[in-house]
């Protein structure tokens, strides 16, 4: 019998404890019509993202993104930080390429309070580079994270990974 390790069972214990609105901050998850206007909202965004992966258009990527040092960003085993990075970084990318085609296959959104929201993704997608050549089509697992300010929700981090 396999046994799992006591970090793991704490982590999965403890970790979405983290991610929950105190019982008494009056900052209670959405729910109902409220929750469902939220979630569409987000995925309008996560859609012009999509789109704007496609068309290899940072400025369309990036569209929702809060404007600052504080935004963060993962792909595979980079950290960058600061929105300005993190646009110059999808420049150099997106300069050697054609196209991309990512299509989603399954979206959830999670909401952990008003104004904080999760999008969780998983996508294939393959790039055709400036020569013509297009990829084979890879897996890819994508985590957002959102908070509304001022009424306008606002990408904060990101995380993408490749699923072979």
């Amino acid at each position: 019998m396999k046994r799992t390790p006591l970090f793991t069972v704490l982590w999965c214990a403890l970790a979405p404890l983290g991610c929950q609105a105190p019982a008494d901050s009056g900052t209670a998850i959405p729910t109902g019509a409220e929750a469902d206007a939220i979630v569409a909202e987000i995925e309008a965004i996560v859609g012009d993202i999509v789109a704007g992966a496609n068309q290899v258009d940072a400025d369309r990527v990036l569209s929702a993104a809060v404007r600052d040092e504080s935004l963060s960003l993962i792909v595979g085993d980079v950290l960058l930080e600061g929105y300005d990075t993190i646009r110059e970084d999808f420049e150099e990318s997106y300069a050697v390429l054609q196209s991309q085609e990512h299509s989603l296959i399954e979206q959830r959104i999670r909401l952990l309070g008003p104004d904080l929201a999760l999008a969780l993704l998983t996508a294939v997608g393959t790039y055709t580079d400036l020569a013509g050549w297009t990829s084979e089509p890879v897996g890819l697992g994508v985590t957002l994270v959102l908070s509304r300010e001022g009424g306008q929700w606002q990408l904060i981090h990101a995380h993408q990974s490749t699923i072979d």
